[in-house]
């Protein structure tokens, strides 16, 4: 699951759906976007929000050309409430809350010239990372929230020109750990 702003907002979905049966390749992904120039068309979402939405595709389209995303968008379950119960819900969510919000404030700036460290999550299920993402973009205006891009996986943080990844230890290229930040500003879901 992804969010960019540059120039234009993207926002993109991404599932496997399995190996290839004539090919050398690993397997197929498909990936789903909602590509705009308009913030508005996100009206009061905050992407992280669109995780587990009911519009995104599991299965490749019939053709080469997806319908239009109909006006009454309808978000995943992360709503201002569940956000709240989850924050509530960890060891120390208040604490982290802050501690992230601070460090997405950094780069919400319009010009980017914040110099702050990006942001890099340890995880091994994605529900977390975007569980703490809405929670905290919902403290953010809309237009800043929109502007700070995230990817929940990558496997070489260092290859990623987001200021918000995460990482899964299994699959990532770097060692960066809250003891050894590497330069991130990390938080670590799997420890607290």
């Amino acid at each position: 699951f992804a969010h960019v702003h540059d120039g234009i907002f993207a926002t993109a979905a991404g599932v496997y759906i399995g190996r290839e049966t004539d090919g050398t390749r690993q397997g197929n992904h498909l990936t789903h976007a909602i590509v705009t120039t308009d913030a508005r068309t996100y009206r009061s979402v905050r992407p992280a929000q669109m995780f587990r939405a009911p519009f995104w595709r599991t299965a490749p389209a019939v053709t080469t050309r997806s319908e239009r995303l109909p006006e009454s968008l309808q978000p995943g379950p992360l709503n201002a409430a569940e956000a709240s119960r989850f924050v509530n819900a960890q060891p120390g969510g208040p604490a982290l809350l802050t501690a992230l919000l601070a460090a997405l404030l950094a780069h919400s700036k319009p010009d980017g010239s914040s110099g702050s460290r990006r942001v890099l999550f340890l995880a091994e299920h994605p529900e977390p990372v975007l569980s703490w993402l809405a929670a905290a973009t919902l403290l953010i205006p809309q237009q800043e929230a929109l502007r700070i891009g995230f990817k929940v996986f990558t496997a070489d943080p260092s290859r990623s020109a987001m200021p918000v990844i995460a990482v899964h230890p299994g699959w990532a290229r770097s060692a960066a750990t809250v003891e050894d930040d590497r330069g991130y500003a990390v938080f670590d879901l799997i420890r607290h």
